[in-house]
């Protein structure tokens, strides 16, 4: 598991904190989103997955939101 947070963030930045906390990739779904940015770019390709996979992103975004009203 990797982490992508600096010391502090967790109390400076509590909603981008907690996004980052609730991302999590599968093999299977890393392989997909890097297979998308592989055929059409980075920006394009990261666009195109985050829209394909909604369901996968939602709760990171709902991680979020919870996170700046609390």
């Amino acid at each position: 598991m990797d982490t992508f947070a600096r010391e502090g963030l967790e109390d400076d930045l509590p909603d981008a904190f907690a996004l980052l906390d609730s991302i999590s990739f599968t093999e299977e779904r890393l392989g997909k989103l890097e297979l998308a940015i592989q055929k059409a770019g980075e920006i394009k390709g990261t666009r195109t997955w985050l829209k394909d996979n909604r369901d996968v992103v939602q709760p990171w975004i709902e991680a979020a939101k919870k996170a700046q009203k609390g």
